[in-house]
């Protein structure tokens, strides 16, 4: 991880097209040359996958977001950034009817296709589209889960895909971020990391691009518990 000292020079990046242009190419070719596994899309942390789905389960059920009999009948989910479906297989799948995936690595989602051909009809589509591009159709899904990939766009386009998924919740749906926060109050607003062309952003100003920017009611938030100490803090957000 290489820390920026000077937010404006992220800033700066996605201000100009060119610059921009280069950051999500960069982020396209490292997820494309990724290996498509559970540990390649985690990083080599393939052993937090267990309590991390164990966790996002938690925090649906104690929170009465979804049901603990199962799947809600007729209810879809979106999966972003689905990777190799790790989190439609362990979660998702158990909370809504159909997951639809979303993922910007045509071999990732190659892979995914493998891995949940089992669960037959009950997922959707598979569709290979990069995030900053991608509308989800009107009023589709009960469920969209984001999971360690909304650090992957610049500030204007999150703000600006988590409007597009909002308008493609259906009545009472919920859209889910789970992802790595800073915690610490005296720090950048951005880590950045240089491999995967990502950052990491303050708790404090993450929690504001979703209420104030997006506007965001944010139901329930809780500090995941992966553990691994290994790893930055992860929180999930609820959000309507």
């Amino acid at each position: 991880m290489h820390e920026c000292s000077v937010d404006a020079e992220v800033q700066q990046r996605w201000a100009d097209p060119e610059e921009k242009r280069q950051w999500y190419a960069g982020a396209q070719k490292y997820w494309s040359e990724a290996d498509p596994t559970n540990n390649g899309v985690l990083g080599g942390y393939e052993r937090v996958h267990p309590a991390d789905a164990e966790d996002s389960l938690r925090f649906m059920w104690k929170n009465k977001l979804c049901r603990r009999t199962g799947p809600t009948p007729g209810s879809r989910a979106l999966d972003v950034a689905a990777g190799v479906g790790r989190v439609t297989d362990a979660v998702l799948l158990r909370v809504c009817d159909t997951v639809d995936l979303l993922e910007g690595a045509q071999p990732l989602l190659d892979a995914a296709k493998e891995k949940l051909a089992p669960h037959g009809d009950r997922v959707g589509e598979y569709i290979c589209a990069p995030m900053q591009d991608f509308a989800p159709a009107a009023g589709r899904y009960n469920l969209i889960w984001l999971q360690w990939c909304v650090g992957c766009l610049a500030d204007d386009d999150l703000v600006a895909f988590l409007g597009r998924c909002r308008a493609a919740l259906a009545p009472g749906g919920l859209i889910v971020v789970k992802d790595n926060v800073q915690e610490e109050e005296d720090s950048d607003t951005y880590l950045v990391d240089d491999d995967d062309n990502s950052v990491m952003r303050t708790r404090e100003y993450f929690e504001k691009m979703l209420t104030e920017r997006c506007g965001f009611e944010i139901v329930v938030q809780a500090r995941a518990r992966l553990k691994c100490s290994e790893l930055h803090p992860v929180r999930t957000y609820a959000l309507r």
